[in-house]
């Protein structure tokens, strides 16, 4: 059977998307080249035609997943940093995140593997939480508050993955997000204080 010039693109493209959203929910090293390749209505053998191991995949899918979850935490054009935040919880701290990872942000999912892979892929890792970390706090003025607001938000949907109810998920959710709520208030509040202390000395 002859295929059109993008044929390969596309399934390649399709397998990295199908595979993520397996690593997200199952955990990538669970996660077989036959049963990705069964998933996807290929043979195993079809698999090194797109991509030369399996952790060359890997590695594909963190870079990719990366840049998404930046999308999903990191500010939009033309937003201001209030409603930026206020986006970035809402979409974030929610029941629905925490109970489909295969759809949602990579670093809960897979952040435990991605701390066990070898070097390169932890500088990728490091590389895009860095860049992250500096757009929050250009937008709020703390690095050490931007750190803090990340880690909470990961670290709120860890935590709620582990329950069985979605009555504890939501109590969760709600301490976590009523925090971060409360510190942005603070920081902003500094941040209005600091200019006029300086106007006033």
């Amino acid at each position: 059977m002859r295929y059109s010039p993008g044929h390969k693109e596309a399934t390649r493209k399709r397998l990295l998307e199908l595979s993520s959203a397996m690593a997200k929910e199952r955990g990538f090293g669970s996660m077989s080249v036959d049963t990705l390749m069964s998933a996807a209505g290929l043979t195993g053998g079809a698999f090194y035609a797109h991509f030369g191991s399996k952790e060359e995949l890997f590695v594909e899918i963190i870079g990719s997943e990366l840049d998404r979850s930046a999308g999903m935490l990191g500010p939009q054009e033309g937003e201001t940093p209030l409603e930026w935040v206020a986006r970035a919880f809402d979409n974030y701290l929610t029941v629905g995140h925490v109970r489909h990872p295969e759809s949602g942000c990579v670093l809960p999912a897979l952040g435990a593997e991605i701390a066990r892979a070898e070097p390169g892929v932890r500088k990728l890792y490091e590389n895009a939480m860095t860049a992250l970390k500096d757009r929050w706090a250009e937008g709020i003025g703390d690095p050490d508050v931007a750190w803090a607001i990340i880690c909470q938000l990961i670290g709120t949907i860890v935590v709620a993955r582990g329950m069985s109810s979605k009555r504890a998920m939501e109590e969760i959710i709600h301490a976590s997000r009523t925090h971060l709520d409360k510190t942005i208030a603070a920081q902003i509040e500094q941040a209005d204080v600091a200019p006029d202390a300086a106007r006033k000395a």
